[in-house]
């Protein structure tokens, strides 16, 4: 008779990080479902199969598990808009793509995301702490958009308007506000000729 075939053990460090996934993407359904207000630990706990101990000992608080939750989901989008953005492509190239890849993502999500942006921004108005690592999460999506930026080839003639880091400033700033602006009026009123019409106008001379 064959034995069962024995589970790898995983180390303590593995276990802690599959209950953070587990854990932040149970609050991120339930959120989906319930919103924020009234959603409670036990029942984020309850839904990923644990007690509200694992929350307490890995984020200490619901504010900073939704912190997570947000971190979670806003670095997945900015993988999702540099998708396609290449080294030695031209920044009109890159910045075509980044349009493209902005409307489809906007595409295929519903308002969940714009909300619970608003929900930890909330948050971070009376908690130092969570301003504090949102500037950091800031700084890392700045950083994203500045290296793309960077290591885009220019076309003859072309000079960027401004420094990197400002042009990725007024980049994020404008997909924020229209994202916002569309989260609102939960309408949809771009396409990908006049989101890189801008970008190109923010970013070339």
């Amino acid at each position: 008779m064959n034995k069962p075939e024995r589970r790898p053990r995983i180390s303590r460090e593995q276990q802690k990080a599959l209950r953070f996934e587990e854990l932040t993407n149970a609050a991120w359904t339930l959120f989906c479902e319930k919103g924020y207000e009234s959603l409670t630990i036990d029942e984020v706990a309850e839904y990923a199969g644990y007690s509200r101990m694992p929350i307490y000992s890995l984020f200490g608080d619901k504010q900073n598990l939704f912190f997570h939750v947000w971190k979670k989901i806003s670095l997945e989008l900015m993988g999702i808009l540099l998708k396609g953005c290449k080294e030695g492509a031209t920044l009109n190239e890159n910045l075509r793509q980044l349009a493209e890849n902005l409307l489809q993502d906007q595409a295929n999500k519903d308002s969940h995301g714009a909300s619970i942006f608003y929900v930890v921004q909330s948050i971070g108005i009376s908690r130092p702490d969570i301003q504090e690592k949102l500037r950091d999460l800031a700084e890392i999506h700045l950083q994203g958009i500045k290296t793309m930026i960077s290591y885009s080839a220019l076309e003859p003639g072309q000079t960027l308007r401004s420094d990197p880091e400002i042009i990725a400033l007024n980049l994020i700033a404008m997909i924020n506000g229209s994202s916002t602006v569309e989260f609102q009026t939960r309408r949809h009123f771009q396409d990908a000729d006049y989101l890189h019409t801008l970008y190109k106008a923010m970013a070339l001379n």
